[in-house]
Formats: structure tokens, C-alpha cells, sequence
């Protein structure tokens, strides 16, 4: 009897405890992806290039964008991990967010990127003042933009690419400050070559 009574026992509780982890692994999976994580940004001809790294169990993104911090105007979906934003306005700040999605939903905004668009050889000079105005407040991050903004309308500014890079070493950002403080060396020894080490004047081509 008792016997019988063990087996009517382990009949009715295996469904049971296959039912529950059944149910434990589906909750577990019916969540939404992570954000989009290491979202660049990059000023080209066409426009503003956004691309970010795929997200695991991703199926498409959103790319979100204002002139506003965290006020996001416009936005478009992508199946893919890099968007070119069209028909901007130079010489506006934009500020972009990413979310991923899946089945189950929309992730958290990605880490907001704050970027000046524009390409004017003759705007360099203004944003090189304003991102060492925002390094000197310890702004690193209002300063990267200011600094790429000089970089890209003057691509020969090293001065531009020093300091970005000591934003990105004092953020731990090492790979992308080795790649600065190197095109700096490189911009900074072109110059050198190109002038007179007697009179200290660059020399005429």
C-alpha cells in the first residue's frame, strides 16, 4: 500500500516539476534585449554615420536623435547595426540614443551621444575653444564631441586629437586614446618635417 501510494505520489509531482522549470526558462526568455552597447557616432559626407554593436537575440533597433539632451525628435528602425542620419543641419549639435529589440519588446536607451555636425575647415579653431573650454569644467564628455567636431573640419589638427585622447585615456577608453596620441605623433612629425629647423618657419612647397 504504501508502495502504491509512493508511485501515485512521483506520478502527479514529475508533471509538476517539469511544468515549473518549463515555465521558469520561458519567463527567462520572454524579456527584452540589453541595450546597444559601444554606439559611435562619425560625421561623413552624407550626413551623421551611427553603428553600434550587435546585441545578442536582437532582431532590429531604433535610432533615436534631437538637438536636445535626452528630447528625441525623430527616429528610424534598422535591421542593421548602422544607420547614416540624412538632411541635418550643419553646425547644430545632435544628441542620438539607440534601443534594440526583440519578440518580447523595446530595450533601455543606449549611453547618449553627443555630436556637432559639421565639416567647415574655417569652424575648427571655434570648436577646438569650446572643448577646451569643457575640458577645463571636467565635461569630458560635452568636450570629446567639441574636439571631434575640430578634428573633422580640420583633419591635420593634432592639437584636437591630443586632447581627445587624454579624454579617452582619463575614461578608460585605452584603444581609442593609443589610436589619438599615435595620429597626433603622426600629424605632429609631418609638421616638424615641413620646417625650417634654423628659422623655426614651415617651409613653401
Amino acid at each position: 500500500m504504501v508502495h502504491r501510494i509512493w508511485g501515485i505520489f512521483l506520478v502527479l509531482a514529475v508533471p509538476l516539476v517539469l511544468m515549473a522549470c518549463s515555465g521558469s526558462v520561458k519567463i527567462a526568455a520572454g524579456v527584452p534585449p540589453k541595450p546597444p552597447a559601444d554606439v559611435a557616432s562619425e560625421v561623413v559626407a552624407q550626413g551623421i554615420e551611427i553603428y553600434w554593436n550587435a546585441v545578442p537575440g536582437a532582431t532590429s533597433y531604433t535610432v533615436f536623435w534631437g538637438t536636445e539632451p535626452a528630447d528625441y525628435r525623430s527616429m528610424v528602425n534598422s535591421n542593421v547595426t548602422t544607420v547614416l542620419l540624412r538632411g541635418l543641419q550643419k553646425e547644430r549639435t545632435y544628441h542620438i540614443a539607440v534601443t534594440s529589440w526583440n519578440q518580447f519588446g523595446e530595450s533601455a536607451f543606449s549611453d547618449e551621444q553627443f555630436l556637432v555636425y559639421d565639416d567647415d575647415v574655417q569652424n575648427a579653431a571655434k570648436y577646438f575653444a569650446a572643448g577646451e573650454e569643457l575640458l577645463k569644467r571636467g565635461h569630458y564628455h560635452d568636450a570629446k564631441a567639441y574636439f571631434s567636431a575640430a578634428i573633422t573640419c580640420d583633419p591635420e589638427n593634432g592639437e584636437a586629437y591630443s586632447r581627445r585622447a587624454f579624454i579617452y585615456e582619463k575614461t578608460s577608453r585605452w584603444d581609442l586614446a593609443k589610436k589619438d596620441y599615435s595620429q597626433a605623433e603622426t600629424i605632429y612629425k609631418k609638421k616638424m618635417s615641413n620646417t625650417d629647423p634654423v628659422k623655426g618657419a614651415f617651409l613653401k612647397n
